[in-house]
C-alpha cells in the first residue's frame, strides 16, 4: 500500500508521462477528438431533446485535451443546453454558465482555458436537478474508472459537494487509460470513460 507521499509522488509520475504521450497527438489531435465525441453520441442516454441541459468543458488545445468546441457548437444548433465551467481560484470552485454562443460567451480565464464570462455566469443558475449528462476532463483514467486530474482538486469537490443524479462521462484519448490508478477516497469515479476507441462502463444502471 501506498504512502501519502509515495501515493502523491506516483500521480505526478502518471501526470508526466501522460503529458509525454500527448506530444505526439500533433495534427492527430482534432481527427482524433473527433472520434471521441462521435463515440459519446453513441451512449443511448445522450440528451437529444430540444432545452435538455448537460454540463461540458471545453478542451484546452495547448494541453492537448480532446478539442470539444466543435461537438458543442452542433448541441447548440440542435437546441440543447451546455452549461460549461469556470474556474475560481479564490474559492477553489467551478461556477457554470450556460453557454447560448460560443463568440460572445465565451473568454479566456483562468489556466488559459475559454470560459464563460461573469456576465454568462450571472444572467442564470444552474438547476442540477435539470441536468441529464455531465462530461468532464482527466489527465488520466484507469479501467475501474478511476480519475487523475491536474492535482488541484476542482472536479473532485464538485462532484463530493453537487447533488449528481445523472451519469459522469470522462473523455479522453486511449493512451490516457491505465489499467490501474492511485486513488484516494475524494478521487472522482466515473459511470462512463470514452476514448476514440473504446466505451467504457463502470455504472451498473442508467
Amino acid at each position: 500500500m501506498l504512502t501519502n507521499e509515495n501515493l502523491l509522488r506516483e500521480k505526478q509520475r502518471i501526470r508526466e508521462l501522460v503529458r509525454s504521450r500527448k506530444t505526439t497527438l500533433g495534427a492527430n489531435l482534432d481527427l482524433l477528438s473527433d472520434r471521441v465525441t462521435r463515440n459519446l453520441e453513441t451512449l443511448p442516454f445522450i440528451p437529444r431533446d430540444k432545452g435538455s441541459s448537460l454540463i461540458y468543458f471545453v478542451g484546452k488545445r495547448q494541453t492537448y485535451e480532446v478539442q470539444t468546441l466543435p461537438h458543442i457548437r452542433t448541441l447548440l444548433d440542435q437546441g440543447l443546453e451546455v452549461w460549461l465551467p469556470k474556474t475560481i481560484i479564490a474559492t477553489k470552485s467551478l461556477r457554470w454558465g450556460n453557454v447560448r454562443d460560443l463568440r460572445a460567451d465565451l473568454a479566456v480565464g483562468a489556466f488559459s482555458v475559454l470560459e464563460p464570462t461573469i456576465e454568462v455566469i450571472a444572467r442564470e443558475a444552474v438547476d442540477f436537478k435539470t441536468i441529464q449528462l455531465v462530461v468532464i476532463p482527466g489527465v488520466a483514467f484507469d479501467e475501474q474508472g478511476h480519475r487523475l486530474g491536474y492535482g488541484q482538486g476542482y472536479y473532485d469537490r464538485f462532484l463530493q459537494s453537487t447533488p449528481i443524479i445523472c451519469p459522469v462521462v470522462g473523455l479522453a484519448f486511449d493512451f490516457q487509460v491505465f489499467p490501474e490508478l492511485p486513488n484516494e477516497i475524494h478521487d472522482a469515479k466515473m459511470d462512463y470513460l470514452i476514448t476514440e476507441k473504446k466505451v467504457w462502463t463502470f455504472r451498473k444502471k442508467i
